[in-house]
């Protein structure tokens, strides 16, 4: 990880000051502690935002700093396979929620607060209370309801 970060250390904000107490974990005789600050990072509020193109899904999560900025903690994107290329984009930004979701579930299954997913297609938002679904989208229903959260457009 230290090896990869420091290719973007250009792109990193006090890389310097971070990447200090990172360093120092590497030693042998350093205890690895699990703080109170460490506990209250964890914490914080969670964001996806996700999208789909005619040929493509991606998304991002991110969780929110105390000055209240989005911190990026991984991207995820797929190629849509001959199949799903003919999806409505209703349905292809639905399949792009649950393809993020399914890429973070363990990490999103275990938060203590519901997160948000913000999408650029509005009806969606009205998609979990919907009454009549494809099987396809029931499927994704079935799935989706697992998780706490809330769309926004």
């Amino acid at each position: 990880f230290l090896g990869f970060a420091n290719f973007y250390h250009k792109f990193i904000k006090n890389y310097l000051k971070t990447i200090v107490n990172l360093t120092s974990l590497l030693r042998k005789d350093t205890p690895f502690l699990f703080t109170e600050q460490a506990l209250k990072d964890e914490l914080t509020r969670t964001l996806i935002e996700t999208d789909a193109s005619d040929y493509a899904v991606a998304g991002v999560i991110s969780q929110y700093s105390s000055l209240n900025l989005l911190h990026p903690v991984a991207f995820e994107s797929q190629k849509l396979n001959n199949s799903k290329l003919n999806y409505k984009i209703h349905d292809k930004e639905l399949l792009t929620i649950g393809f993020c979701l399914q890429k973070w579930r363990s990490y999103l299954l275990s938060l203590s607060e519901p997160f948000e997913v913000l999408t650029d297609h509005n009806a969606l938002k009205y998609f979990m209370s919907s009454k009549v679904l494809t099987r396809q989208q029931a499927q994704w229903a079935e799935f989706l309801s697992k998780f706490h959260f809330t769309i926004t457009y």
